[in-house]
């Protein structure tokens, strides 16, 4: 009874499920990722410092004793309650453990890191921390090889004593460095709020907050030293001071197992010791094995203990197997562990007392952490990042390729993120070799449901009967698929007809070429050596199929089959001709449709299935599916479907790939649908766009044009080879393929390409971007002629010239700029304007702040003394015998200074010169933008060029005495000519002359730091220099003088055409200048209508005009109104607007709409609306001080930030429960509870 009982017991689980199943994944965005690691390092170091200034007596315990009461003890560690003081009240429960633990820093890491849910659960019931379900909710930082330790997350966690009690934290493990060279481990769990997290108040659970940190420090060789610091909202209403302490007890007891996580990290040791002697699964079956004994296959000393070598007698001591070694040993050298993994379920955890020998537990007791937490990161469902970085940054550069490059190859295109999941499945575990219902392995219910279902899938997409129709959809691709065909219905040697190669056919319709310096007839393909191939041409004239030529050769040769269909052949073709044609000879008809397959699925293209008795097709070409084939053939008396499916398995594949079809099936799904046949229609249009451009430019396109998606070009008539355009396309980051056509003498020198229109199609590319690839395909052809001239046509030395042509170098420029204008399907990359996340901040100390600060004044000076210099006309124009005019607007005026000397190069330089209607203040108003937010809506309403930025380091910030004086550090990038960034040291503010006279400056001046990275490889950004300094001056009343001078360093080698491409750029941007009085009066709009509404940003961008009419009252509806301007009153037909600012009526006539940007709550993108506002208040906008808005601005600012500032010291000290309703950052995703 006894027995029986621990056995129950022994198999029961330990943590119930409650609630971590209605728990869905957070949606988190970089940024909010990024906010979190910042949000854990600053709550860590904070913790760090608190414990460095802790006060301890003699005895370790915290010196202030009336401060700290003792709650409990264990073991080497004590966990003390804070207590009120007259000097500091107590606003929230807070509890410290202190206390030393026997091991290394690197065990209790190893014990404390649980990286997903199920390491969570099996840590909690055998450290018994009072958990009772838990979840990982969202991984912002993953254990790595080199960092095992290191885990930031958002995790669930459920408590039940005294009370169901829940808690959403944001949770970081990791091992940091002191300045002094200290490592101390710790453990951050600090209380955040999501929206997407459900409260489960109603089943009794209430929603807690916490702040806990725990630190490790390597005290002596063989202790740790450990300080928790942990402060509690219980969130019990009428602040119940019995509930608090009830559950600030059961806190206390729960940290009491700190001291059980060395033992934890042995036994997790264990575990994976078990786990690579392959012995775990044996050790925790849920039978007993007590008395049992199983030997080893050649036991070293039979009956005989392995420890102490005593034997084992007939009444003698009993005999145990170690679960590590499996050796047998006596009961005095074996050692109980308690041991515990999941159950099936993934959900209960199943906890045993397992024997293991002396010496293996000394073993792994001593062996060091680290190594086993790398091991266990690579082993334990590690990602490719960590278990093969080498892979897996050979996959994200082929990702980066992909995203770069132009991919015009016609077999080729990019399939969705669906069919991607299929292939990456579970499904890529399964043997399935045979037919559905029909297979040589067990465990195929769901593979046959699969596979069954892209049967019917195929057979429906394309339209046909499954009572005629039959498909086999286990091809590997379309070669196999057609190989399949051959031998299952042909028999050796049999002849067969299908399309040349240079006439557009493919290798598989059976292919010969000629060795003259072996003289023997050669069979590329496995089609020539198994059967008689004998290939149909197209017309020499019209490089259409020729059918005449085609009946009279069939009817000589007398094929057993014939193949229509071809790989690069742009015509429609004609069934109906060619089922004649192999019915007068008695052959069988193939079409093998594997790149126009997705026009045919859509009607696009005529179809073979009405004439046709075998039809083969791959899946990833246009149909845009995976890389896999397909064969349907007909249910006749004829008995094509046994023949079909035996010679695709067993006699030419092993097992079917079931992930492959399962991609299948979801692609067939995807092609009937309305979305995928605009695609097709595009892609047909794009093609048709693209070889009238070409032809336009002079060339010659086969058959003179396409009918499909794919066009073939002979260059022959410009001395070019295909193998030539090929090479350089590459290196211009366009893929295409050399192609022969009719008449090359051979097809290892081909005198054409093929290009295809469905990859770019998938990309969103349509007519105006074909009409650039013709452009940038007629450039590349025009260079390839210019470096065979100069370098001969060997191809060798052709790619050597290529290789340092600046026309190449230029190209590949513009290819990528258009490609990674686009977004890639299937995956994301980041575009140009996400760089500004892979930038650190700038740590640099005060003394180089100050000699930067030193370095804006004296440059500014410098340029106030050289704006005297300049030459000016009487008109105030810049003298052109120095200057050439580039670009005016307005009164602005921008001008490139002419070169001085022809024998030396000079530094690219502008110059604007020109006023603006406005005041100094209104302009230093519009520059001033110290914050990323405020540089976005700079760059978007004055369209300055700027795409992304990034503010590295602030040096001085705006302050209520001095709003426009901010240096900093700044970081921008530019996407005009080609992607360039620049690392700026930005200066603003308002100086004063000698006279008196007020100027106001914005200094950019490029500096260089090694902590910043470059992105040339693999964004293809080049990083540029620049000095430009911009002066403003109030010189009559309502005008500003400006005088801007820029010298540039493009790193281009001082090529003069890349130069003046980058120089008429920028030139563009300068024109943003004269936006600069109009950006400061939307500035001050929009400060306006937030004064004036509580909705803030979301009031100002509102759509739709009921939400405004709600704010006014009845009587105020129903009255007679009249225009605030011109007092008109409105009929019951006059249309009427509502004034964003004042919230008056104003007629049509008297209403002026403007343009207001804010920031969206993701704080990227900016929202741009144009809202209606009476003459008045725009007149009042528009003569409002600006330097007291801006004034007004920061004084909220500050105010803000120490209303901030205190609210986390008070949650870093009490996260007062009176507060918690205002623990929300400015994130729209989630709310941090400090």
């Amino acid at each position: 009874m006894h027995t029986s009982t621990r056995r129950r017991q022994d198999a029961m689980p330990t943590q119930p499920q409650r609630f971590s199943h209605l728990l869905k994944p957070l949606q988190c965005t970089q940024q909010d990722d990024a906010n979190l690691r910042e949000l854990a390092e600053t709550l860590v170091t904070h913790n760090i410092e608190q414990f460095h200034a802790l006060e301890l007596g003699k005895n370790g315990a915290p010196a202030d004793k009336s401060r700290w009461k003792e709650v409990r003890k264990k073991e080497g560690t004590k966990v003390f309650r804070e207590r009120a003081t007259k000097r500091e009240p107590l606003e929230m429960p807070s509890l410290m453990l202190l206390g030393t633990v026997v091991g290394s820093l690197e065990d209790f890491m190893y014990a404390v890191v649980a990286p997903s849910t199920e390491a969570m659960r099996i840590k909690s019931a055998l450290i018994k921390d009072g958990i009772v379900d838990c979840k990982v909710l969202h991984e912002v930082a993953i254990p790595v090889v080199d960092d095992p330790f290191h885990h930031v997350s958002v995790r669930w966690r459920l408590f039940s004593d005294p009370e169901l009690r829940d808690h959403v934290c944001l949770d970081s493990t990791g091992i940091a460095t002191s300045a002094n060279g200290e490592r101390i481990g710790y453990h951050l769990s600090h209380s955040i709020g999501f929206e997407q997290v459900p409260s489960f108040a109603s089943d009794g659970v209430t929603r807690g907050n916490m702040s806990v940190c725990s630190l490790y420090v390597q005290n002596t060789v063989s202790t740790v030293q450990v300080y928790v610091r942990g402060f509690f909202d219980f969130n019990n209403t009428g602040k119940n001071e019995i509930v608090s302490n009830a559950a600030l007890n059961a806190i206390a007891v729960n940290w009491m197992s700190f001291p059980r996580k060395i033992d934890y990290g042995q036994v997790k040791k264990l575990l994976w010791t078990m786990h690579k002697s392959s012995n775990r699964e044996s050790i925790m079956s849920l039978t007993s094995e007590e008395g049992k004994f199983k030997p080893n296959m050649m036991p070293p000393t039979p009956g005989l203990c392995k420890v102490c070598t005593k034997s084992f007698g007939f009444l003698g001591t009993s005999r145990k197997s170690c679960k590590i070694c499996n050796e047998q040993i006596c009961a005095r050298c074996s050692v109980e562990k308690t041991v515990a993994m999941l159950s099936p379920n993934r959900i209960s955890v199943l906890e045993k007392k397992r024997a293991f020998c002396v010496q293996c537990i000394s073993d792994v007791v001593r062996t060091d952490a680290l190594p086993h937490s790398s091991t266990m990161v690579i082993a334990n469902n590690a990602t490719l990042e960590q278990q093969d970085p080498e892979i897996f940054n050979l996959i994200e550069a082929e990702k980066n390729r992909q995203w770069k490059c132009l991919e015009l190859i016609a077999s080729e295109n990019f399939t969705s993120r669906a069919v991607m999941d299929c292939l990456g499945s579970c499904l890529t575990n399964k043997y399935a070799e045979g037919l559905p219902n029909a297979r040589y392995y067990g465990g195929n219910e769901v593979i046959d449901k699969i596979e069954i279902l892209c049967q019917q899938r195929a057979l429906t997409a394309y339209g046909l009967d499954a009572e005629k129709w039959g498909v086999n959809v286990q091809p590997y691709s379309g070669s196999p698929a057609n190989f399949a065909v051959y031998t299952g219905l042909l028999r050796p040697h049999d002849r067969i007809m299908g399309l040349d190669l240079p006439s557009g056919g493919h290798l598989t319709h059976g292919f010969y070429t000629y060795s003259k310096a072996e003289k023997t007839r050669k069979a590329v393909s496995a089609t020539s050596v198994y059967f008689e191939s004998l290939p149909y041409r197209v017309s020499a004239e019209t490089g259409l199929i020729d059918f005449e030529k085609l009946a009279e050769q069939a009817a000589l040769f007398k094929p057993a089959m014939i193949v229509c269909g071809g790989s690069a052949y742009p015509r429609d073709w004609d069934y109906a001709a060619f089922r004649k044609i192999a019915d007068d000879n008695g052959a069988l008809l193939m079409c093998d449709m594997a790149h126009y397959s997705g026009l045919v699925v859509t009607k696009e293209h005529a179809s073979p299935f009405d004439y046709c008795d075998i039809v083969t097709t791959t899946t990833h070409k246009s149909l845009r599916g995976p890389r896999a084939g397909m064969i349907f053939f007909r249910r006749d008396e004829r008995g094509f479907e046994p023949r079909i499916n035996n010679a695709v398995f067993p006699a030419l594949q092993g097992g079917p790939h079931e992930h492959q079809i399962a991609g299948i099936a979801a692609q067939l799904k995807e092609v009937q649908t309305p979305e995928f046949k605009a695609y097709v229609q595009q892609l047909k249009a794009n093609a048709k766009i693209l070889a009238k451009t070409l032809t336009d430019k002079g060339y010659s396109m086969c058959t003179g044009g396409t009918d499909n998606h794919l066009i073939l070009w002979d260059l022959r008539p410009q001395g070019v080879t295909g193998s030539k355009l090929e090479k350089l396309c590459d290196m211009v980051c366009i893929t295409l393929n050399k192609n022969a056509v009719l008449g090359d003498r051979s097809a290892l020198t081909p005198g054409g390409v093929r290009v295809g229109t469905p990859a770019l199609t998938s990309r969103g590319f349509k007519e105006a971007e074909f009409v650039k690839v013709a452009e940038f395909l007629d450039r590349a052809v025009k260079l390839c002629i210019d470096i065979q001239n100069a370098s001969g046509k060997k191809l060798v030395d052709f790619v050597k010239g290529a290789e340092a042509h600046e026309g190449v170098k230029q190209l590949r420029r513009d290819v990528n700029a258009l490609a990674t204008s686009f977004e890639m399907p299937g995956f994301n990359m980041p575009s140009l304007n996400a760089i500004a996340g892979l930038l650190p901040q700038l740590e640099i100390s005060v003394q180089e702040e100050n000699m930067l600060v030193e370095l804006t004044e004296t440059l500014t000076q410098h340029n106030l003394a050289q704006c005297s210099t300049v030459l000016v006309t009487k008109d105030g124009y810049a003298d052109s015998r120095a200057w050439k005019e580039l670009r005016r607007k307005d009164s602005i005026r921008v001008y490139k200074e002419r070169p001085r000397s022809k024998a030396m190069p000079t530094t690219p330089s502008l110059l604007l010169l020109g006023s603006m209607k406005g005041n100094l203040d209104d302009v230093m108003y519009a520059i001033v933008a110290p914050t990323e937010q405020s540089m976005k809506i700079k760059s978007n309403c004055t369209h300055d060029g700027v795409i992304d930025r990034k503010v590295l380091h602030d040096i001085v910030r705006p302050s209520v005495g001095d709003p426009f004086r901010h240096v900093s550090i700044n970081w921008s990038l530019y996407a005009d000519a080609d992607p360039r960034d620049y690392i700026c040291i930005e200066a603003t503010g308002i100086t004063h002359t000698l006279h008196g006279e007020r100027v106001g400056f914005h200094l950019q001046h490029s500096v260089a730091f090694s902590q910043i990275p470059s992105f040339s490889d693999p964004h293809g950004v080049e990083r540029g220099n620049r000095s430009i300094c911009s002066l403003y001056r109030e010189t009559t009343a309502g005008e500003v003088e400006c005088y801007v001078r820029g010298f540039f360093d493009f790193q281009d080698g001082y090529n003069e055409l890349l130069s003046n491409i980058s120089l008429h750029a920028i030139a563009n941007q300068w024109l943003s200048f004269s936006r600069q009085i109009e950006f400061a009066h939307m500035k001050k709009l929009v400060w306006r209508l937030r004064r004036n509404s509580s909705d803030s940003d979301d009031f100002i961008m509102a759509a739709a005009v009921e939400e405004h009419k709600r704010k006014m009252s009845e009587a105020a509806l129903n009255r007679e109104v009249t225009c605030r301007v011109c007092h008109k009153t409105f009929g019951l037909l006059d249309r009427k607007t509502t004034c964003k600012s004042c919230e008056q009526a104003v007629c049509p006539r008297c209403r002026i709409k403007k343009r207001v940007c804010v920031l969206a709550p993701d704080q990227r993108t900016v929202l741009e609306k144009r809202r209606s506002f009476c003459a008045p208040c725009i007149a009042e906008v528009a003569t409002s001080n600006a330097r007291a808005i801006a004034q007004e601005e920061l004084q909220l600012q500050e105010e803000d930030q120490d209303r901030a500032m205190k609210l986390s010291e008070e949650s870093v000290v009490s996260l007062s429960r009176q507060r918690t309703t205002s623990w929300m950052t400015t994130n729209a995703s989630y709310r941090s509870c400090i």
